[in-house]
């Protein structure tokens, strides 16, 4: 079991109580989902210090500063937000992050990292281990929502760690954050949350793709269909959300990449295995978007519409 369960509440966040504050925040990792948070810092008038292995230019808001490296982040900042793409590179800046503190001369500010990235329990759990050492705390935060919900200021963070350390964070994540959960005391927890949610938000999809392709097949109009389902028993954030926005258009861009679902589908997988616990629909729904993923590869979640007409409709 993944350590006793946690709090279960959610806690609004707003960014009145920020105004004015001036703390230092290193983003690491700048892709589609860190970039934004850092450019939303800067807003809310944060100090903002970025790092990217694959370089930050056009990345960072004008006033934030580019860091020569991991280290150079944890030398200036007091908190450190990870956006990164997998446990691999977690564990790679948490063991950076400790091998700077345990060599460096100089006193660095840093007091907590907070991981948004989707890893695994077992990565979230190695990653706290690492920085407790160096007496840093670690909170497993992974989000939902995406880059739209980072730049309006809505994306739901879950947060498994202390109290004090969220606390102490609170205002940074307020930035960005529109829900604030603590889910639990202990790393690894906000892992499975988050998993959990993807598990059912991929199920979700492909049942809607699925389901909106055959009434379309049937002659019906897709609006139509979209519009009696979102007040009826079949409504799903695939159809409230993702199909108004990306495939009704046919724009396909929703901004989650099928190969990052299949990723999480996989930490699903494997987390249920290392509790020695099984479902009846984990692998069906894991084989559905690995053969999606193997056919569109990286394309958006969203094209699985497509592929559920041509591949498993035939229409």
């Amino acid at each position: 079991m993944i350590g006793p369960p946690g709090a279960r509440k959610e806690e609004p966040s707003g960014s009145g109580r920020m105004r004015g504050m001036r703390g230092s925040v290193g983003v690491i990792g700048l892709g589609t989902m860190g970039s934004r948070m850092a450019h939303r810092l800067a807003a809310s008038g944060f100090r903002v210090v970025g790092f990217d292995v694959s370089g930050a230019q056009g990345k960072l808001p004008a006033q934030a500063e580019e860091a020569r490296d991991v280290a150079d982040v944890a030398r200036q900042a007091e908190v450190v937000l990870l956006s990164l793409p997998d446990g691999n590179a977690s564990r790679a800046v948490a063991r950076e992050i400790a091998a700077f503190l345990r060599s460096s001369v100089e006193r660095s500010p840093l007091h907590t990292v907070v991981d948004l990235s989707t890893i695994g329990a077992r990565a979230a759990i190695e990653c706290a281990e690492l920085l407790r050492e160096v007496g840093i705390d670690y909170l497993d935060a992974p989000v939902s929502g995406g880059p739209i919900a980072v730049e309006e200021g809505r994306l739901t963070v879950m947060v498994a760690g202390t109290a004090e350390a969220l606390e102490r964070v609170r205002p940074y994540l307020a930035a960005f954050a529109g829900h604030i959960f603590h889910v639990g005391s202990h790393a690894g927890q906000g892992q499975v949350i988050k998993l959990v949610n993807n598990y059912i938000a991929a199920t979700a999809l492909a049942v809607t793709c699925e389901g909106v392709a055959f009434a379309v097949s049937q002659g019906l109009d897709m609006r139509t269909v979209l519009d009696v389902l979102n007040v009826s028993t079949g409504r799903t954030t695939a159809s409230t959300d993702m199909f108004p926005r990306s495939v009704l258009p046919g724009t396909y861009d929703f901004g989650f990449r099928n190969r990052l679902l299949v990723k999480d589908l996989l930490l699903y997988v494997d987390t249920l295995m290392q509790e020695r616990r099984w479902g009846v629909l984990p692998s069906v729904v894991t084989h559905l978007w690995e053969d999606f993923a193997r056919e569109h590869p990286d394309a958006d979640a969203t094209y699985f519409y497509e592929y559920a007409r041509v591949r498993i409709l035939g229409a």
